[in-house]
């Protein structure tokens, strides 16, 4: 993952107002492209670079200052899928890999919500959309952008948050506050992964969360061989959601590969 530096949000000033910035939007389809742009003018964007697919908005956004992006999200196949644009763009090293990002699309299911999510979007509008609609997300994401978080795994605005603006999860401190055990907190982590992967239909990412909590499920604490078993997984389920769209042996043969380090981690 790039190494960027935590991002603060920007601050309330006329500097940090949306409507000043470059807008990069793509949208796959020239009717809602239009439909898009003519939306984001009536909310006060002066400056807006419309393309039909992903390359040429990477592009665009490397080339443009402080440019934010407006990604349309609509049906699989599409030259523009949204929430993979929006993972490229966190990948990138240099200043394009921390511009704001929104996407609006028409899919409301759960793990596409969650899939946008996971890609480091700032935030997601769902069509029919309306003017405001998009001035207030526009101003959250840039007027009161959550903190940015870099890790080895994601890379985008703080996904760990409560309700009513209260202070994020944070799975370290709440270690440390010994309000649960690294170990504890670790069989969560795979029981979690369970979960999510069961929801989002896709049962070779299901296999690394039983593979880990299977691994766990004896375990005293969190030794180091625990604590690099679980990191495998995570970086195994990190890879497989990045190839989400690659053919089923591509993605079988990760998971097979996880299982075989696995095993000869855990016999040493």
């Amino acid at each position: 993952m790039p190494a960027h530096p935590a991002a603060p949000a920007e601050p309330a000033s006329p500097h940090a107002d949306w409507r000043t910035r470059p807008i990069v939007l793509c949208e796959p389809g020239a009717y809602l492209r239009k439909l898009t742009a003519d939306l984001l003018r009536q909310a006060g964007a002066a400056r807006i670079t419309a393309v039909n697919e992903a390359e040429g908005a990477l592009w665009f956004l490397r080339q443009t200052r402080r440019a934010i992006l407006v990604a349309g999200w609509h049906e699989a196949g599409d030259a523009c899928d949204a929430a993979d644009l929006v993972r490229s763009l966190r990948a990138d090293p240099g200043p394009a890999g921390l511009a704001p990002s929104l996407i609006v699309t028409s899919r409301r299911e759960v793990t596409d919500i969650e899939r946008a999510r996971d890609s480091g979007v700032d935030a997601l509008v769902l069509r029919p959309v309306a003017p405001n609609d998009i001035i207030v997300r526009l101003d959250q994401l840039t007027r009161r952008r959550r903190p940015f978080v870099c890790s080895e795994h994601f890379s985008g605005p703080d996904r760990r948050l409560r309700p009513a603006g209260e202070a994020a999860y944070k799975r370290k401190a709440d270690i440390a506050a010994g309000l649960t055990t690294p170990i504890e907190a670790a069989r969560a982590q795979a029981f979690s992964m369970i979960v999510r992967m069961r929801r989002r239909q896709d049962p070779l990412a299901e296999r690394v969360g039983r593979s880990l909590a299977r691994c766990l499920e004896n375990a005293a604490s969190l030794g180091p061989k625990e604590a690099e078993i679980t990191a495998l997984h995570r970086a195994t389920l990190a890879r497989l959601e990045a190839l989400h769209g690659a053919p089923g042996e591509v993605r079988a043969e990760i998971v097979d590969s996880l299982d075989r380090l696995t095993a000869r981690r855990r016999a040493a």
